[in-house]
């Protein structure tokens, strides 16, 4: 009996000609890790060959190994759970054990979620992948005048902008607590507003650039044309639907849960307790607290084609479409695979060992 690991955030597999898909999930830097199962012979069941005793073996040394303070695991097999488990501590100084259920923000996965709920209004005919997005916001603008009039919510999620990395201007209110989601609109209105004045660092559409800020930028264009808060959209069309109850945008409602892990970073060799900071006006980049119980119905939509529990969640055209390649990330051979690597909506795909496989950092 043999297993092959690989850490490798917030992934799906998929095999072609074959039956079994499994993924494992977990959330956030540091309090949580995402990773990647190949399983080999697809004759064999998945459940008949899990060896889940030396993988929860394997998964503590590699805790420990990297300072983890904690994490969860969850793996999912042709639809079932065939491995769920925690390690380690939420709360490091108060000892209280890491789960399943424990809440942490997943950051940079969120982006796949904005990709699904803009899948799920361009199923309903209110958004389009590739219309120019100054159709459904007119003051939309760049400071190149091409990418003011050509961009489109495909090119936003995509991250082929032309904007170089950004990110200290999401500083603006990092470690201060936004009283309600209209206050984290409104600073999505006034990110909006101020594109224009971003120095892009590539052509529009040349290369690809990983961008927080236009990836925060487009929940704003589907707030100013829909009328309604990103946050909002996610709760009705996302999360109700795939009953993940616990999970929001809130940090308040994270804390008061009673289930949300303390953060942790390394400081001079030494892991210790760093402060909060509120994400509520980044949302959809980076600003959802889940677990990984609650994130593996995510998983399990993503390897079902947008169904879950019966349930046709988002349309299998859009989530072809969230899924399929947009832009080169890496053709370099000494990469994961041996080969290409690319970005869809939200996901990144690359091959392991023979097969497909999506993913995301968080």
């Amino acid at each position: 009996m043999r297993y092959n690991l690989r850490f490798c955030p917030f992934t799906v597999t998929r095999r072609r000609k074959q039956k079994m898909r499994c993924a494992i999930m977990k959330s956030t830097a540091l309090v949580m890790f995402t990773t990647l199962v190949a399983l080999p012979s697809p004759n064999v069941r998945a459940e008949a060959r899990f060896d889940g005793s030396t993988l929860k073996s394997n998964l503590e040394n590699v805790r420990s190994s990297f300072q983890v303070p904690g994490m969860a695991v969850v793996a999912l097999s042709d639809g079932k759970e065939i491995f769920k488990e925690g390690f380690g501590y939420r709360n490091v100084e108060s000892r209280e054990p890491f789960t399943p259920d424990t809440i942490g923000l997943v950051a940079s996965t969120t982006k796949s979620i904005t990709a699904g709920l803009v899948g799920t209004l361009v199923d309903d005919g209110t958004l389009d992948w590739t219309t120019p997005v100054r159709e459904y916001w007119p003051k939309f603008k760049m400071m190149d005048a091409f990418a003011s009039s050509e961009m489109t919510l495909e090119d936003m999620l995509s991250h082929r902008s032309g904007l170089p990395y950004h990110e200290n201007l999401l500083a603006y209110g990092v470690g201060r607590e936004l009283p309600d989601k209209s206050k984290a609109k409104e600073y999505r209105l006034e990110l909006l507003n101020r594109l224009q004045y971003f120095e892009p660092s590539y052509s529009f559409r040349a290369g690809w650039q990983y961008q927080d800020v236009i990836y925060t930028s487009a929940g704003g264009i589907i707030e100013q044309y829909t009328g309604e808060h990103y946050e909002d959209l996610v709760q009705e069309r996302i999360l109700d639907p795939l009953g993940m109850e616990h999970s929001t945008f809130s940090r308040e409602a994270a804390r008061n849960s009673g289930k949300l892990a303390r953060g942790y970073g390394v400081v001079d060799g030494d892991v210790v307790a760093i402060p909060f900071a509120d994400t509520r006006y980044l949302a959809p980049t980076a600003g959802l607290y889940s677990s990984a119980a609650e994130m593996s119905k995510w998983v399990q939509l993503n390897i079902d084609q947008g169904k879950y529990d019966d349930k046709q969640v988002i349309s299998p055209e859009s989530m072809e479409w969230i899924h399929g390649a947009h832009a080169i990330i890496s053709n370099d051979s000494k990469g994961i695979g041996g080969g290409l690597a690319t970005y869809g909506q939200g996901w990144s795909q690359h091959t392991f060992r023979g097969m497909a496989a999506i993913g995301h950092s968080g």
